[in-house]
């Protein structure tokens, strides 16, 4: 299957995406470029590849990420992709445990994270 993808070889497809960091260039919407190894449904948008390059050389993070919702605005109107499914996460944290920080990969770094001995009688 995966080499039939990425030989163009399919009518309809289901892949999955997860991000590993917070960051819309470097997860998702490099999926999207003309060149893109991973481009399995051969997308190349002109006006998504001018957003896509002024938008990759922008040092200002809140000039960069406008830049980067414009290209996405493009590429979502031109649909290339079906989001059928969403990942999400659920955490049940104990009341003793303090200071677990979640991200989005569901893998908590535990050097940060306690247990309060007082937990019944903090607020």
């Amino acid at each position: 299957m995966l080499a039939d993808s990425k030989a163009g070889k399919f009518e309809l497809l289901r892949l999955g995406q997860i991000g590993n960091a917070q960051d819309p260039e470097s997860e998702f919407l490099e999926l999207f470029q003309c060149g893109a190894s991973d481009n399995r449904g051969r997308y190349c948008s002109p006006e998504f590849e001018k957003l896509m390059h002024e938008a990759s050389t922008m040092a200002d993070r809140t000039a960069r990420n406008a830049k980067l919702r414009e290209a996405e605005s493009v590429m979502i109107e031109d649909a290339p992709v079906i989001p059928l499914y969403a990942y999400t996460q659920k955490l049940l944290i104990k009341p003793y445990v303090r200071d677990l920080a979640v991200n989005v990969l569901a893998e908590p770094p535990l050097w940060r994270a306690w247990i309060d001995p007082d937990w019944r009688t903090a607020k």
